[in-house]
């Protein structure tokens, strides 16, 4: 098959990838967005599409070792069957960390920021006694057991519970996307498109949308919050209920 077939072939597929390209590449140069976020999301959409696969690895090798007589319909029937259930808890975690970011949504944000800026300050403070230990050390002073307290006192600031979860359900829920495309491509076995350019097309475009997903949930770990009417009103809601149950106390 030639190029120019295979372009022919793959043309709706590019026609329909082409727009998110331009919309993603877009971002890197207009708006809150930087080259650095952009990146991170599209790699951990690679990384999320390859830890998918190699589990599908292993629940075929489970497959083959557990059922005796290697019947490839029952492997198959299996593989889909446990897919599926996979997919549907992801699914279960995409709604939880909507539910999450809906509601606390600036919370989160600043408690990531603020984690994370304290932990870059502790670094900083290591680093600024840390040097001047070893130099003290170097010049044969070892009048440092105050120094070695003061680091030991020294405590990374945790992120909250809520915080957490959010991270948790948001790294589930990215395996939505791989692994229905993984789900598609086996179902496409014995059809005619059962064809390595539209098995790396459907690979192309889950990496793509799911990137847009990621993208979305990761910037709130940066402070950045796209923001709209729906998310005011359950915001102030919430913050409503919160300061009414401190004042009850």
């Amino acid at each position: 098959m030639s190029i120019i077939e295979i372009l022919i072939k793959l043309s709706p597929v590019i026609g329909i990838l082409l727009p998110y390209c331009i919309k993603l590449i877009s971002k890197v140069f207009i708006g809150k967005d930087n080259v650095k976020l952009i990146t991170r999301s599209f790699t951990l959409s690679i990384f999320t599409l390859i830890s998918s696969i190699i589990l599908l690895v292993f629940i075929m090798l489970f497959a083959h070792i557990k059922i005796s007589n290697n019947d490839t319909d029952i492997i198959n029937a299996f593989t889909i069957l446990v897919l599926v259930i996979l997919s549907y808890a992801a699914l279960a975690s995409l709604m939880i960390k909507l539910y999450y970011k809906s509601k606390h949504a600036y919370s989160i944000a600043a408690n990531s920021m603020n984690a994370k800026n304290h932990s870059e300050h502790i670094q900083k403070v290591f680093d600024e006694q840390l040097t001047i230990i070893s130099n003290r050390v170097e010049d044969g002073n070892f009048k440092i057991d105050g120094k070695l307290k003061y680091i030991e006192s020294l405590k990374y600031k945790k992120e909250s519970k809520q915080t957490r979860n959010y991270r948790w359900f948001s790294i589930i829920s990215w395996h939505v996307i791989p692994l229905g495309s993984l789900i598609a491509i086996y179902n496409l076995n014995g059809t005619h498109f059962n064809t390595w350019y539209v098995s790396i097309s459907i690979l192309s475009l889950s990496v793509i949308i799911n990137s847009f997903i990621i993208h979305s949930d990761i910037k709130i770990f940066d402070g950045i919050i796209p923001l709209t009417m729906k998310l005011v009103e359950r915001h102030h809601n919430e913050y409503k209920k919160q300061m009414n149950k401190y004042y009850k106390k």
